[in-house]
């Protein structure tokens, strides 16, 4: 039965956090009986990200911290600082990115000392997105710099292009529209090659907005001012055509689970 639920949970999970609580509730019990210290860990994590993902903050808190106690008494520090990273993720959602912070850099911290480069460069891009959320933006440049310089390194050529869409995100968070573009004319193609439509939607639909609101600048010239909106809308168009796509997706996996 364990096996069973877990296997409807994994789809769930990926597709419907509703259910995949539904399912995770039913899971956790059953592992917990049977003595099974890594799947109770890791069943913990997916329900407090699942449960944040539903705004249900305080559930989703006493689950990461669970599995963050879990992790600490195996000792391992590479599961520590992910269970760390997710509780900071927990309260930035939750509109606490101070608090949040600090877990998300003592995770760094725990990544550094073992060296682990590639959870440096997440907790990296998870601490610039942390402190452009408290509009620290010269912080949050120094960090996502950091982990484009290791995914480059490394030659992690997605997450290099998903962190470079991160920066993109903070020069428009400071206004400097035209580096902002510039970065998303350089990774929109390969997100459409490789099949990564959420990271293509979100970047179509943030240079549409980065467009209109050019055009909304004080000293616009009209003939300009209407050059950009005309240049945004097929961004809008494509964003919301591939939004489409992965809704319907969703529904029919959904509906298999």
């Amino acid at each position: 039965a364990c096996k069973e639920y877990k296997s409807k949970y994994v789809v769930c999970y990926s597709f419907e956090e509703f259910s995949a609580v539904i399912v995770g509730e039913k899971v956790l019990p059953m592992l917990r009986q049977l003595g099974m210290t890594d799947e109770v860990a890791d069943e913990l994590s997916i329900l407090a990200v699942c449960t944040s993902r539903q705004s249900d903050y305080h559930k989703a808190l006493r689950y990461a911290k669970e599995c963050n106690a879990m992790d600490r008494a195996s000792g391992d520090k590479e599961m520590i600082s992910s269970s760390l990273n997710t509780i900071g993720a927990i309260y930035v959602d939750a509109k606490q990115p101070q608090e949040g912070l600090k877990y998300i850099l003592e995770a760094l911290q725990l990544a550094e000392e073992i060296n682990h480069r590639g959870r440096i460069a997440i907790y990296c891009g998870a601490a610039a997105e942390t402190e452009f959320c408290m509009n620290h933006f010269d912080a949050a440049l120094r960090y996502i710099d950091r982990a484009i310089q290791l995914e480059r390194e490394d030659g992690r050529q997605m997450k290099l292009r998903v962190r470079l869409s991160q920066k993109a995100a903070i020069l428009l968070g400071m206004k400097q529209h035209q580096e902002a573009l510039a970065i998303f004319d350089t990774i929109i193609p390969y997100f459409r090659r490789e099949g990564n439509r959420q990271s293509l939607a979100i970047s179509l639909n943030k240079v549409g907005y980065t467009l209109l609101s050019m055009s909304r600048e004080e000293g616009c010239a009209d003939e300009e001012k209407r050059s950009l909106e005309r240049r945004a809308v097929p961004y809008f168009r494509d964003a919301g055509s591939i939004c489409h796509e992965i809704a319907r997706s969703e529904e029919r996996l959904s509906r298999n689970a």
